[in-house]
């Protein structure tokens, strides 16, 4: 699996969450809406923000699995694998 790397940023004027290190767009939504299907706007935002922190959270995840952690090296298999 190949991502798009972060660091991701939310741009809720915009409309959409970026990659500062190329510039490409993740997500985008409109209206403060992303495309969840889930009515309340703090759950939308609260989504928006755990999608822009991914890479960092797999980084970390990663680095734990290389350290040994067997529940690590389960959710990198399938992140990887899927």
């Amino acid at each position: 699996m190949k991502h798009t790397k972060g660091e991701w940023v939310i741009n809720y004027t915009a409309g959409f969450i970026w990659s500062q290190l190329d510039g490409s767009r993740i997500v985008e939504f409109e209206n403060d809406t992303i495309n969840f299907h889930i009515p309340r706007q703090t759950e939308r935002r609260a989504n928006a923000k755990l999608i822009a922190q991914s890479p960092i959270m797999f980084d970390y995840i990663q680095k734990k699995a290389n350290n040994g952690c067997k529940k690590a090296k389960e959710i990198v298999v399938n992140v990887l694998n899927n």
